[in-house]
């Protein structure tokens, strides 16, 4: 996995020009969208899905996957992670690891 980052100057991520990140996993032909947040709210969900139409308008790739992980997330924002394909772990959802 690797951080993307591009600069927006037309502020589609935002509304207005900036520097955009998010992380990025491409096996073969297949490119995974990642973003981690302490804390998902409606504008960080609506920033995601503008995220993929930038990195897919920059790069010429459509990500195949994108993939949230948050520990929380109102249950109003799972509708639309669903509606538009986006994965999501949320923390309660992860087992934790067993210490040795």
């Amino acid at each position: 996995m690797e951080m993307w980052t591009c600069f927006d100057e037309e502020g589609i991520v935002f509304g207005y020009s900036s520097q955009v990140e998010v992380d990025v996993t491409i096996r073969g032909d297949r490119v995974a969208l990642v973003e981690v947040k302490a804390h998902a709210d409606a504008s960080d969900v609506a920033a995601l899905a503008r995220k993929v139409i930038l990195y897919k308008k920059v790069t010429g790739r459509a990500p195949v996957r994108k993939i949230l992980v948050t520990p929380t997330l109102a249950r109003s924002h799972l509708k639309r992670l669903r509606s538009w394909a986006w994965r999501y772990t949320l923390g309660y959802d992860v087992e934790p690891i067993p210490a040795p």
